[in-house]
Formats: C-alpha cells, structure tokens, sequence
C-alpha cells in the first residue's frame, strides 16, 4: 500500500535523477567533442605570429589553444606555412625575439612538468624561512658612560642638619632583616618589567615567582582519552558481524577498500596533470626544429637546439624510469591451473592491479611516445649533422639511439 500511495513521490524522484544523469552525459560529451577543439584566432589580428606567441604565455586555457595553433603552423606543408615559419624565424623587431621567447617559455612550460613529475605530483614545498640577521659583534670601541652614583644626591636645605627622626626610622626598617617577604613581591611586581633587568639577582629571583605561580595556576588540565568512542565502534562491528547478511558484509568491506586502497594510475595521472599541453609542446618543438633545417636563414634555432634535445631526452629517460619501477610490481603472469585454485578475492586483487598498472602505462605512454617520436623526427632530419653539437654523455648516449634508428 505504501508503494502505491507515495507513488507520485517515487515517479518524480526517478525522473529527477533520470534528468540530472542525461544532463550530466550531455555536459560531458560537449566538453569532450567541442569544447576542447582547437580554435585558430591569431589568423584575426594585425600579427598574428605576435598573438600566437604572447598566448603561451599566458593562463593554462590560452597556453592549450596557443600550443595546439602553433603545432598546427609548424607541420603545415604547403608554402603558405612555411612562409609564416621563414618569417618567424627571421622577425629580429622585438628583443628577445619571437623565437627566443616561444622557445623560453615552452621549455619553462615542460620543466615545470618534469619537475612536478619528479616529485611525483607532490606539490613544491615552501622556501625556508631566511635565518635571522646576526648581530654585529662589538667593535671594541667603549663608549664613555655617567657612573652610578648610589647615594642621596639631593642636597639638604640646611648644611650639617640633623636628619629627621622620621625618616631615620624609616631607613631602619628598610635596612632590617625582617621585612615582611608579602610586602617585598608587591612592591617587586609593581615594578615595571624594564627595570628588573638592573634589580639584584636576589630580588629579581623573588619578583618571578608571582609569574612562575600564576602561570603554573592557568595551565589547562588535559583530560584523559575517553574509551568509549572505541568501545562503541567494536560493539557495531560486532552487531554488524552477526546481524548483517553476508551481502551486505561483503559490499562493505569492498567499498572500504575501494575507499583506502592506493591506485597507481591515479598517483602517475597526478604526476603528469598537464600532458595534453605537454604533448602539444613537445610536438611544437621538435616540428619547428625539424623546419628550421632548411627555413632558417640566420641559424637562430640551431642555437637551441641543444637546450631542446637535452629537456627532451631528460624528460624521456624520467618517464622510462619510472616505467621500470611500475613494470617491477607487475604480479607474475598466472596460469589457468592457478587462477582456478585462487578464491575470489585473490581474483579480483589480481585483475584490479593489472587494470591499475594498464592504465598508468597508458597515462606514461601518452607523453612517452610524443617524445620518441619527436626525437626520432629531428634524429631522421638531422642525422650526421647532430655531431656538431655538444651534449652531455647521458644525453650523447640516447639521442645515438635515435639516430641509428633513423
């Protein structure tokens, strides 16, 4: 009967849920189809290599859409291209160049990645604080100060006077021995904090102890830890053990560990947050480089060009590096005989590392094979010619690999 009299309620409900689900797969699919496509503005503008430049340098949005406009202009093969290439290439109006600054800030772009990589998508951590500025040692220089002088320095009205019998009682007492200690950590506490710096040691030891009590007194009493937080918690796992089905036990110890387990994948896609721009870069660079072979007239993208192998190559062996360490917790492959005699949730254990270690090798791959690939074209372009430039010996090593690939 319930069922049928809040049938209204259900409907409306389902509905509602049925909307928000197609809404969201209508959201997606538009940010994944259209949203994302590469839009060409520059083409608009009074110079349009200026405003293609000045957008890697900006927000992560625009450097997207810059990067994927440039990799559009660097491998286009017609004459119209390779016009806009010459013409970048040989534009010396600004200082620095076009070119030295497309080239600055796309390296930038890729260290930074390569160190956030590194780290593992760690975020950086804070600078250390300076260390205070020490103080300057004394010069040996003694200035020349007043000396104290301990005595009453007030000149009596009348010379030789006999002192009043007033205030010689008076000094009696001060000078006693048995003044009241109550009255003497008053008049100390009543003293300002600048002048118990010059009291004697005996008077500001008595001075603190007003400090010392009233600081012992306002303390917090840290009570102990309460049990029953954990006591309550054994009694449910004890209530849920033996009246729970079995369905429901095993649905939540897999959401459990769903919720505490490490995944690889997610650890290596926030190592490279950034690829589809780092790809984007990489593709720029070795297409620009691999133009300039027979479009720059002046040389000025040789003389980058072992910046550029050096990040690539550096940014390469880190990915490979870190393919050897996933490939190390690979489990050994199974047989049928062994799947057969394993339980359910070695099964299940076994399957979701092979999917988790799959999907952080294609997250590496994606900007792993752009690299080899722009290596192997500026290795295909060059060849011989790469001997006369210096490299490091790590550096030396692999791009010989490409060549002799090439």
């Amino acid at each position: 009967m319930l069922l049928f009299r809040n049938w209204t309620l259900i409907s409306r409900a389902y509905i509602l849920g049925l909307l928000t689900i197609l809404n969201w797969e209508f959201a997606e699919t538009v940010f994944d189809f259209y949203v994302a496509e590469p839009l060409a503005v520059s083409q608009i503008t009074s110079d349009p290599i200026l405003t293609v430049t000045s957008g890697i340098s900006s927000s992560p949005y625009i450097q997207h859409f810059a990067f994927s406009e440039l990799r559009t202009l660097a491998s286009d093969p017609s004459s119209a291209g390779a016009a806009r290439r010459t013409a970048l290439f040989a534009d010396q109006k600004f200082n620095p160049t076009i070119w030295a600054t497309l080239v600055r800030a796309t390296l930038l772009v890729l260290g930074n990645d390569y160190q956030t990589f590194l780290r593992r998508g760690v975020p950086e951590q804070a600078a250390p604080a300076p260390p205070p500025a020490t103080e300057k040692k004394d010069s040996g220089l003694k200035i020349p100060s007043t000396p104290l002088v301990k005595t009453n320095v007030l000149k009596s009205s009348t010379s030789g006077a006999r002192q009043s019998p007033l205030r010689s009682a008076l000094e009696t007492l001060v000078a006693a021995d048995g003044v009241h200690p109550a009255a003497d950590d008053l008049s100390v506490s009543q003293i300002p904090e600048l002048f118990r710096s010059v009291m004697s040691p005996s008077r500001a030891s008595s001075g603190s102890k007003i400090p010392q009590d009233a600081s012992k007194s306002s303390a917090p009493i840290v009570p102990a830890p309460s049990q029953w937080s954990v006591q309550a918690c054994a009694e449910a796992e004890k209530l849920w053990a033996k009246w729970a089905p079995q369905l429901a036990s095993e649905v939540r110890i897999q959401v459990h560990d769903w919720w505490i387990r490490e995944r690889v994948s997610r650890t290596v896609d926030g190592s490279l947050p950034n690829r589809k721009m780092d790809v984007l870069a990489i593709e720029t660079l070795c297409a620009f480089t691999c133009a300039s072979l027979a479009e720059d007239r002046f040389g000025v993208v040789q003389r980058d060009i072992p910046r550029i192998l050096e990040a690539l190559v550096s940014f390469l062996v880190a990915i490979e590096a870190y393919q050897a360490e996933l490939s190390k917790t690979k489990p050994a492959t199974t047989t049928p005989e062994e799947m057969s005699q394993m339980s359910q949730q070695q099964l299940v254990e076994v399957v979701r590392g092979k999917e988790e270690l799959t999907k952080a090798d294609d997250v590496l791959n994606e900007v792993g094979t752009a690299l080899k690939v722009g290596l192997v074209q500026i290795g295909q372009t060059f060849g011989h010619r790469l001997a006369a430039f210096k490299f490091p010996p790590r550096i030396a090593s692999k791009l010989q690999g490409f060549v002799e690939y090439s």
